[in-house]
C-alpha cells in the first residue's frame, strides 16, 4: 500500500511539506515494514523535530538528533525512515535526515559546547550526525569550513576538521581547561587573552573524554597574552606558527616578548601537562629587567651577569628532566662586547663550557665549572679591563689585565687540594666570594706543569692582609711539597686558622677522622710586619716554618714582643708543643714587659 501527500500545509506552526508512506511485506520473512519520507523547501528546526516525532514517534534517535540541532532554519530538508513490525510493535530499522542549516544553534551537551549562528549541511543517519562546511561561533571561536561528526554507536565519538578558525583566547582557554583531564595545563599557563588564527584543526576521540582526544592544531597567535605561575610577568606572542599535539607543541618564527625582552622564537616541547623536554631557537634582545629575571632563575652569580641590553643571535636553548638547562649562541652586550656562549646548568652544577670573545682589545676563550664546592677554570688568551667593563654589568673581577693559557681546579672547602697547569700572568684580579674572605691579586706570574708550579713574585691581598709570594709547589699522590717565600703586612694567627681546610675542624668523640687528603711537606720563609695571637703582637717577625706529615717546626729568626727579642724554635707534634725560646732584652726590663 502506497500513500502520497503532495502538499501538507499549516499556518501554526508554519509548515509546508510533501510526504509519502509505503506499507509492504517482505517476501522472504513476511515481516511488515513501513517506509516514510518527507521533504520541504524550508523548515524551522523546532518544527522539524515535532514533525519527525509526529510521523515516527518519540524515538531515542530523533530525540538525540534534535537535542544536538536546537534551533535554526533548515533549507531543502528531507527525511526518510524504514520501520519494521515485530512482536513488540513498530521499531526503526534505518533513519536519515538531510538539509542545509542556517542561523542555527547546535549543542553538544557531553562537552558543554554550544555553537551559535551555525550554518552548513547536515546529514543525520541512524546513530551518526555529520555537519559539513559548517560555520558559526563557539566559546569565542568563529569558524568556517568545519566538518563535524558525532557518532553514538558504542562509545560516543567526536571528529572535527577545519581550516579557518578565529579564536578569542580567554573564553576558549577557560572552556578547554574546564575539563578535569586538562586542568593540569594551568600549572604552566594560568590565563590567556588576545586571539589566534587557526589554519588546521583536527580532533578525533571519545566524545566525553577530551583528555583522550587526538588533536592536531596549527595556529598563528595575534597579540596573544599568556600568564604563568612560573614567572612574575606576562608573555606576549604574535605571528609565526604554533603546532599543538597531545605529545607536545612546536613553533616557528613566533615573536615573543616579556618585560623588556623581545625575541623571534622557534621551539619544540615534549609533554604538555607534564613537560619533559624543551628545545628553542632564539633571536632577539633583552633589557635589564629580563636579564635580572634570567640571572635569578638560572641562577647566574652576580659578578658574572652581563651588561644590558643584550642582543642574542642563533641562541639554542635546551631543557630536559633531569639533565637541566643548556644554552649556546652569540651575544652582544650593551657595552659592545660580542661573545659566543656555551653554558649548562643542572640542580647542583653550573658549567660554562665555552665563553669566547674578541673585541680588538682582548681575545680569549674561557671555560668554568662549579659543582658543589669544586670550581674548574680554563683560560687561553688575553683580557684587558676595558673588555670586561664592556662585557659585565658590574666589573668586580678585573681592574688590570691577564694573559696566559692555563687550567685550574679550586676546591673551595679545601683550598690546599687545588691544582694549576699552564701559565698565567697579569694583575688586578679580584675574587670577592671565592672563599670566606675576599681575595685580590695585585700582580702575579704563575707557571704550572702537571702537579708542580712556580710562583714568580706576586702580590696578594686576603681581606686586609697584604702578601708578597714567590716559590714552588708540587703535589704528588697526597703529598704537597713546597718552598715558599712570604712577605706580608700584619697577620693574625686566629684569622689564618679560619682559612684552613675543613679537615682541621673537630669531630665527635665517637667518630674517627679520615686520612688527610693532602700530606704537606715543605718550608715557608715568612717575613711579616707583625704577628698577633690572643692579644700578643710580635713585630717584626722572620721565621722559617717547616711542615711535615704530622709535625711542624717553626724556627723564629727574628721576633720582638714589647721590645723583647723572642727567637728560638717551636715544635708541634701529635704529642704536644715544645718550645725553645730565647728571650733577650736590650735596655729593657723583662719584669716590666711581663707585667
Amino acid at each position: 500500500m502506497t500513500l502520497r501527500l503532495d502538499t501538507v500545509a499549516a499556518q501554526e506552526p508554519a509548515l509546508r511539506l510533501s510526504a509519502g508512506a509505503i506499507l509492504a511485506q517482505e517476501p522472504q520473512t513476511g515481516a511488515v515494514n513501513l517506509q516514510l519520507d518527507a521533504s520541504a523547501d524550508q523548515l524551522d528546526v523546532a518544527v522539524a523535530g515535532r514533525v519527525c516525532r509526529a510521523i515516527a514517534g518519540d524515538l531515542a534517535p530523533i530525540r538525540t538528533a534534535f537535542d544536538v540541532a536546537r534551533a535554526g532554519l533548515l533549507v531543502d530538508p528531507a527525511y526518510s525512515a524504514v520501520f519494521i513490525r515485530d512482536q513488540s510493535g513498530w521499531r526503526p530499522k534505518t533513519m536519515k535526515a538531510t538539509g542545509h542549516l542556517s542561523g542555527g544553534r547546535v549543542r553538544i551537551a557531553a562537552i558543554n559546547a554550544e555553537v551559535d549562528n551555525a550554518a552548513g549541511d547536515i546529514v543525520y543517519k541512524d546513530e551518526q550526525a555529520d555537519f559539513r562546511n559548517l560555520s558559526g561561533r563557539f566559546e569565542g571561536a568563529a569558524f568556517e569550513d568545519l566538518d563535524l561528526t558525532l557518532n553514538w554507536a558504542g562509545r560516543a565519538s567526536l571528529s572535527i576538521r577545519s581550516s579557518s578558525i578565529d579564536v578569542q583566547a580567554t573564553p576558549f582557554f577557560n572552556w578547554l581547561t574546564g575539563f578535569e583531564e586538562l586542568t593540569g595545563v594551568r600549572q604552566y599557563i594560568s590565563a590567556m587573552r588576545g586571539r589566534a588564527s587557526v589554519s588546521t584543526l583536527t580532533i578525533n576521540g571519545p566524545l566525553t573524554a577530551p583528555g583522550e582526544w587526538d588533536m592536531d592544531v596549527t595556529a598563528s597567535p595575534q597579540d596573544l597574552i599568556l600568564s604563568t605561575p612560573r614567572a612574575p610577568f606576562e608573555i606576549k606572542l604574535t605571528g609565526g606558527e604554533i603546532v599543538y599535539r597531545p605529545s607536545g607543541t612546536q613553533s616557528s618564527n613566533v615573536e615573543m616578548g616579556f618585560r623588556d625582552a623581545s625575541f623571534v622564537v622557534s621551539h619544540h616541547l615534549s609533554g604538555i601537562a607534564d613537560p619533559q623536554a624543551l628545545s628553542c631557537k632564539i633571536d632577539g634582545s633583552m633589557g635589564p629587567g629580563a636579564i635580572a629575571w634570567v640571572s635569578s632563575a638560572a641562577p647566574i652569580p652576580a659578578l658574572l651577569q652581563i651588561k644590558p641590553p643584550v642582543v642574542l643571535s642563533d641562541i639554542n636553548l635546551n631543557w630536559s628532566r633531569p639533565s637541566g638547562i643548556s644554552l649556546t649562541g652569540n651575544l652582544k652586550t650593551g657595552g659592545g662586547a660580542a661573545l659566543f656562549v656555551d653554558v649548562a646548568h643542572a640542580s647542583d652544577e653550573l658549567n660554562i663550557r665555552k665563553l669566547q670573545f674578541s673585541d680588538g682589545t682582548s681575545n680569549a676563550t674561557i671555560s668554568a665549572r662549579k659543582k658543589n664546592a669544586s670550581v674548574t677554570i680554563a683560560f687561553s688568551g688575553s683580557v684587558e679591563r676595558p673588555s670586561v667593563d664592556r662585557l659585565l654589568k658590574t666589573n668586580q673581577l678585573l681592574t688590570g689585565s691577564i694573559a696566559g693559557d692555563f687550567k685550574a681546579r679550586i676546591q673551595m672547602d679545601a683550598p690546599l687540594t687545588s691544582t694549576f697547569e699552564g701559565r698565567l700572568e697579569g694583575g688586578g684580579l679580584h675574587f670577592p666570594d671565592l672563599i670566606n674572605v675576599p681575595i685580590s691579586v695585585g700582580r702575579f706570574s704563575i707557571n704550572g706543569h702537571g702537579h708542580q708550579f712556580d710562583i714568580q713574585p706576586s702580590e696578594i691581598s686576603l681581606a686586609d692582609s697584604r702578601l708578597r709570594v714567590d716559590g714552588t709547589m708540587a703535589l704528588q699522590d697526597r703529598a704537597l711539597d713546597f718552598d715558599i717565600n712570604v712577605d706580608s703586612g700584619p697577620l693574625d694567627v686566629e684569622w689564618i686558622q679560619t682559612l684552613w681546610t675543613s679537615e682541621t675542624t673537630s669531630l665527635p668523640e665517637d667518630q674517627s677522622r679520615a686520612a688527610p687528603a693532602i700530606v704537606p711537606s715543605g718550608t715557608i720563609h715568612l717575613n711579616t710586619e707583625s704577628l698577633s695571637y690572643r692579644g700578643f703582637t710580635w713585630s717584626p717577625v722572620a721565621a722559617d716554618i717547616r711542615v711535615d706529615a704530622d709535625s711542624a717546626r717553626i724556627t723564629v729568626n727574628r721576633a720582638r714582643l714589647c721590645g723583647i727579642s723572642t727567637t728560638g724554635t717551636v715544635n708541634i707534634t701529635p704529642e704536644g708543643i715544645g718550645l725553645d725560646i730565647n728571650p733577650t732584652a736590650e735596655e729593657a726590663s723583662l719584669q716590666k714587659t711581663y707585667e
